[in-house]
């Protein structure tokens, strides 16, 4: 069995990752008889319990006393994975995943000071998974390099070793585990990519199908690696880093980019959004098309792009800036606001409820001469209810928005998937805010909490254009 050392010092402190099963076991094993061959690691175990399982008390009683039966110090922590799947609009796997991983920073923290290493136990087949599981979804060079065997202060000494194997080590060991029954069904993604189309794949196309995956992901990292060096080089000659009023800024060079190649010209550009977001999360191949796409547009045309990020076209070439919220103009749309006075409220309502008239009259006291708004871009707000600056920002993952006269709220992102917005595009909708509260989802809804009513006495005209 092949155990990737290269990552742990010999007298590192390890956080590891317990769960139970039989890969964590084998690490657990792994890693506690290094002590026995030279090496003086300071073990401590943390066994997550997502609450997903009736059996999950039993899991952790099984790896306390594992930890009991070996001398290992041990800790365990419960993690509200169903309420932070729900709060955030994750899968039940993404909240769980990110859920684990920040308990093992913390007990890394709380019991080390921070100084050591997370180790978990990622093998092979779970290499395997991820690749099928990021070619179905769709995934990039950098995707099909899949788990990597260190990333920061978390390392996998088994992910080259493969399931038969550690089940092997484990069976020579004579060493218990605990077996996971939500891992046999198909429930989850993961898992029918495990139960059925690995296990055909072994069977009737190649018996090491799993481990042919696992090695072309490593000799797609040692390629990407190459061509990370490469995308470096010529970042540094197309893109001209710039700040403006604590605004991070890049700016894509037209000329230079022109003579490079197609492939190095979409990691310039993705590279460009990270740099100035710092994140590379959610940022897709079509934001890159977006982007380039400007080079062939006037100056002055724009996208708007997650992370508060719009790409403008500029004369060198294509800007990418991260406006703040102490920013002007945060999505490059013009914002009007005008205020209406002098008329009945009832008729005011009857005109939105009817959508008649295209124009306003402001400061009027005759009613009639009130016309209500007829497009996407103009729409009424109860001017005595905005209590905060108004401002335009493209959308974010934790915008909610009032749905109903109860008050009831509803995620932006939600509504923007109800209404058939692809995930990448979502982060690029412009809202209108009254300080952190989404009252106008443009194209899409208003916030019922600042809809006109018969109590109404200023109203708020809002519309939106392009500069």
């Amino acid at each position: 069995m092949r155990i990737d050392l290269r990552h742990i010092e010999r007298e590192d402190n390890l956080i590891l990752g317990i769960s139970g099963g039989a890969d964590s076991v084998c690490l657990f094993h792994v890693l506690r008889l290094l002590n026995e061959e030279g090496y003086n690691l300071h073990l401590h175990v943390l066994h997550v319990n997502h609450g997903l399982r009736k059996e999950a008390s039993d899991d952790e009683n099984f790896v306390k006393k594992l930890c009991l039966d070996y001398g290992v110090s041990f800790n365990s922590v419960s993690v509200p994975v169903k309420e932070y799947s729900r709060e955030n609009g994750l899968g039940t796997e993404e909240a769980a995943r990110i859920l684990r991983y920040k308990a093992l920073r913390d007990e890394l923290e709380r019991v080390f000071s921070g100084i050591g290493k997370i180790a978990v136990a990622h093998n092979s087949n779970d290499q395997a998974e991820t690749i099928l599981f990021r070619m179905m979804r769709g995934t990039g060079l950098r995707g099909m390099s899949g788990i990597r065997p260190i990333e920061g202060n978390i390392v996998r000494p088994l992910l080259y070793a493969s399931r038969r194997e550690i089940e092997e080590y484990i069976a020579k060991g004579g060493y218990s585990f605990v077996t996971d029954k939500s891992n046999l069904t198909d429930a989850y993604a993961r898992n029918r990519i495990r139960n059925n189309i690995l296990t055909y794949a072994n069977k009737e196309i190649c018996e090491g199908a799993t481990e042919h995956i696992a090695e072309l992901a490593e000799q797609v990292s040692m390629a990407n690696e190459v061509l990370a060096e490469v995308v470096m080089q010529a970042y540094g000659r197309v893109v001209r880093v710039e700040s403006t009023d604590a605004c991070g800024a890049v700016t894509i060079c037209s000329d230079q980019l022109s003579s490079v190649h197609p492939y190095i010209k979409s990691e310039i550009v993705m590279n460009a959004m990270t740099q100035v977001s710092g994140k590379r999360k959610d940022l897709t191949r079509q934001h890159v098309a977006d982007i380039l796409s400007l080079f062939d547009k006037q100056v002055g045309r724009f996208v708007v792009l997650p992370y508060s990020m719009k790409a403008q076209r500029v004369y060198e070439g294509v800007r990418i800036e991260q406006i703040s919220e102490n920013c002007d103009n945060v999505t490059g749309l013009k914002l009007e606001v005008t205020e209406i006075t002098g008329f009945d409220p009832v008729y005011a309502m009857q005109l939105v409820k009817n959508g008649s008239g295209c124009t306003s009259t402001h400061n009027s006291a005759r009613e009639e001469a009130i016309k209500a708004p007829q497009n996407d871009y103009t729409k009424w707000f109860d001017y005595d209810k905005i209590m905060a600056p108004i401002a335009l920002r493209a959308a974010r993952a934790d915008d909610y928005i009032v749905i109903d006269e109860s008050g009831h709220r509803k995620k932006v992102f939600d509504l923007l998937k109800d209404n058939k917005v692809e995930a990448g595009k979502r982060g690029r909708v412009p809202v209108v805010t009254a300080g952190d509260e989404v009252i106008w989802c443009i194209g899409h809804r208003m916030s019922s909490a600042y809809k006109i009513s018969e109590n109404t006495r200023r109203i708020a005209e809002i519309t939106i254009m392009e500069e």
